[in-house]
């Protein structure tokens, strides 16, 4: 008896039900509206913010005003003007990131799919790691480089209040002070 299974084929569908379909979540949609506000706040930077946003003055440590929204911090420079002419910066950023992201993760992936086998799992393990605790490779970083600058005893971790040393410190503590490595 011989098995035929008919394979249903969706029709394709268009780029325009594609997007509809995607923007009826309310999540994506909230999104990309703030995304695009973002991008508009750049680029307008200089037409909204209310002041110039290096400008030095005497009124420093205003609460938020009429003439300064947000107030001014310790030099007297206006926040919000600060914050808008910022989101460029933040913009700037996170494009250069995503690109150095996708570079090294395509080098990664494509090296691990070529070698395969030992080098392969090695890389993918590699690469599970660091979504569930990338605090505390940054903390052991931070950690070595204060230990080089000031001594042990910038190096201890915090407590949670309690007295109690929080695990994760406790596991960035032996990664700076190379305990992994004994």
């Amino acid at each position: 008896m011989e098995a035929t299974a008919k394979i249903k084929r969706r029709p394709a569908r268009g780029l325009r039900k594609r997007l509809r379909d995607a923007f009826a979540i309310g999540q994506l949609r909230v999104g990309v509206a703030f995304l695009i506000l973002l991008i508009l706040v750049a680029v307008f930077a200089p037409l909204i913010a209310t002041h110039d946003p290096f400008a030095l003055d005497n009124d420093m440590l205003l609460p938020p005003s009429a003439e300064h929204w947000l107030g001014t911090d310790g030099l007297g420079r206006d926040v919000f003007s600060m914050v808008v002419h910022g989101a460029r910066t933040s913009l700037v950023v996170g494009v250069v990131a995503a690109v150095i992201a996708g570079i090294i993760g395509t080098l990664v992936g494509g090296i691990a799919g070529f070698y395969r086998g030992g080098l392969d799992r090695f890389l993918t393990e590699t690469n599970n790691i660091f979504p569930h605790d990338s605090d505390v490779f940054s903390r052991a970083v931070d950690r070595g480089f204060l230990r080089q600058q000031h001594g042990e005893r910038h190096s201890r971790a915090r407590s949670d209040g309690m007295g109690r040393q929080r695990p994760s410190d406790a596991l960035a503590g032996r990664f700076a002070a190379g305990a992994h490595l004994r």
